[in-house]
């Protein structure tokens, strides 16, 4: 016996771009079981993200996983292939018979080669009673969009000529080579620079120390940007930490990659 929402929706990007993930936007779940009677059912576990750090990422994966809620053995048969875009690129489910609150996952990718929907469907066989096959609708968006991100090239400590120092003045220089790795231009955004204890960004705990603007960058595009700050002490071992578009102006097709971060010599 089925119920509840059978629709599965993936966002990825196109060739040379991030997967791109507007939230969780798939559920799957059962919310009647019936004693006595083969109940299969179908969950999905949130959105696997991992491919999202990699920019030349091109597809977008979800894990479904196939649970038995009724009281004797779920027998599964061959889950049919949907069309392309889609494919099942992992399958622990096919042909496989579920004891009672047994579980068995599959894996089904989405790349699209253009922009636009998508949508196709695959079936799930069984000896459920009530319900054979079960479809699985699925539904997906190619988008275009940019990806900024950034390394430091330079970063440097001294008492350079062009500032008057101190005893105890310490002097930080740098250079931040800033990307668009997307399919589309940037327009403008801000970059923000913070000291901070270590590489990762806590607006509540690093320090500000100045802020500017990108007047854009088109699509697989970049510019550099320099960095000069005088500082009333040492922060030798301290961590230089650039936030590209730091207003979050720039609808991105990955929004974790927006640090670049180097420590200070």
């Amino acid at each position: 016996m089925w119920s509840g929402n059978k629709e599965a929706l993936y966002y990825a990007r196109l060739p040379q771009g991030a997967v791109y993930f507007t939230g969780e936007k798939v559920v799957f779940q059962v919310v009647e079981k019936v004693s006595g009677e083969k109940v299969l059912s179908e969950q999905v576990l949130p959105p696997d993200k991992s491919s999202a750090s990699s920019p030349e990422a091109m597809s977008a994966d979800q894990v479904i996983t196939v649970k038995n809620d009724g009281d004797v053995d779920l027998n599964i048969g061959q889950v049919t292939t949907p069309g392309a875009p889609f494919s099942i690129v992992a399958d622990n489910v096919s042909n496989q018979t579920l004891a009672p609150g047994a579980s068995a996952t599959l894996t089904v990718r989405f790349a699209p080669p253009a922009a636009g929907p998508y949508n196709d469907s695959f079936d799930i066989p069984s000896n459920d009673p009530d319900e054979n096959p079960v479809t699985v609708n699925l539904s997906g968006n190619g988008v275009i969009a940019p990806d900024l991100t950034g390394r430091f090239t330079m970063l440097m400590t001294g008492n350079f000529t062009m500032l008057r120092s101190s005893a105890g003045d310490s002097t930080v220089m740098a250079r931040v080579l800033i990307q668009n790795t997307g399919n589309a231009a940037s327009g403008s955004f801000k970059i923000t620079f913070y000291l901070s204890a270590d590489a990762s960004f806590d607006p509540g705990a690093d320090q500000f120390l100045r802020s500017g603007n990108i007047p854009g960058i088109g699509a697989g595009k970049d510019t550099t940007t320099s960095f000069l700050y005088k500082f009333r002490h040492s922060v030798s071992g301290k961590y230089l930490l650039c936030v590209i578009d730091s207003a979050n102006r720039v609808a991105e097709s990955n929004e974790n990659n927006n640090v670049a971060s180097g420590q200070i010599p």
